[in-house]
């Protein structure tokens, strides 16, 4: 895949050329520990993608799916089970805190919650505990985009397999996945995870072992793009909806702002302005018996709405939690988060 000298980002000031920074509000949103309200959606929530920072500078992305009690907060720490916890996670914490990513989500719910900071073993070693470094309520477009939670009738069937590069499974669930998570790391060692999501296959294979993920508009806050520019290790973990199998991607990632390569992955006229394009170094295509066992993709199962605080009310506690009249600012703020979903989708 050639590229001209001018098609990547090179610099944050490069990277804003292409991408607006956010407004102020957005950014007084960021908190540096679990308020109440933010507690009380993510004790609700039965999913969550988390990542960590490997001894070897690698990036690894699991899942983790508890029909109950997931997720508890205690003292400002959040405690997880830690047989939701795949093995490899379960090791790493047994040597010393690592940095960390989580996306807590709720099935059903587009609404999501970002949380960095270390996961370490309880003393008990029962729990792994995440401390809090930052938190803050998600923009749910890479969810609408992607309809995760929506029923899928035709649910695939693969090998259990590692390999170099990608194969023919990896590129199969490519072509039909809706959802990813995007794990990156800041030069200091700061880990996060972000979604991303639009129509199946919208994670372009553009090369041998090259993937391109378009970038859509969200919060501008723009952490993971940001990172990539210290950091090129990524990970990848798709998901596809109604499966239990997941497909985790290990790669070198670089920003571009090539037209010719982002115009095929434009949507109603709107072409990306930026993409990253990844190199992919290893793929591991596996199945998670947690997600079958947590109900997560049965509607039946899903989280009611009406039990938790609206979005607009949870961002404006975030962002003025002594504020008066926070039921009346909570629905001004939920109008103009339908408002800017139904016309800034792409």
């Amino acid at each position: 895949m050639k590229h001209t000298q001018a098609s990547w980002i090179a610099n944050e000031a490069d990277l804003r050329r292409c991408i607006a920074k956010p407004f102020k509000k957005v950014l007084q949103k960021i908190q540096n520990h679990i308020d109440e309200g933010t507690a009380s959606w993510i004790t609700k929530s039965r999913l969550a993608g988390i990542a960590t920072l490997q001894p070897d500078s690698t990036l690894y992305v699991s899942l983790c799916a508890h029909a109950t009690d997931l997720i508890t907060v205690e003292q400002g720490l959040i405690r997880l089970r830690s047989q939701a916890l795949d093995q490899n996670h379960a090791e790493v914490a047994n040597h010393q805190p690592r940095p960390a990513g989580m996306l807590v989500m709720l099935p059903g719910l587009d609404s999501t919650i970002r949380i960095n900071g270390t996961l370490e073993r309880a003393p008990e070693g029962e729990s792994l505990y995440l401390n809090v470094e930052e938190s803050y309520y998600h923009c749910p477009k890479a969810f609408l985009r992607s309809g995760l939670w929506r029923e899928r009738p035709d649910v695939p069937t693969f090998s259990p397999g590692q390999q170099e590069g990608l194969g023919a499974q990896s590129r199969t669930f490519l072509e039909q996945s809706p959802f990813a998570l995007l794990a990156t790391c800041s030069e200091e060692g700061q880990v996060d995870l972000s979604p991303r999501g639009d129509p199946p296959g919208f994670v372009r294979i553009v090369g041998e072992n090259t993937l391109l993920v378009p970038e859509r508009t969200g919060n501008r806050i723009v952490d993971s793009l940001r990172n990539i520019l210290s950091c090129r290790h990524v990970s990848l973990m798709m998901l596809l909806p109604g499966s239990s199998w997941t497909l985790q991607i290990q790669g070198e990632a670089r920003i571009t702002n090539e037209s010719s390569l982002l115009e095929a992955s434009s949507i109603k006229g709107k072409v990306p302005k930026v993409g990253v394009v990844v190199e992919v170094t290893q793929t591991l295509l596996q199945r998670c018996s947690a997600l079958d066992d947590s109900q997560i993709w049965n509607p039946d199962a899903y989280v009611d709405p009406d039990s938790l605080l609206s979005p607009g009310e949870l961002i404006v506690r975030q962002a003025q939690p002594k504020g008066r009249l926070l039921n009346l600012k909570g629905k001004v703020v939920d109008w103009v988060l339908n408002q800017d979903a139904k016309r800034n989708l792409y």
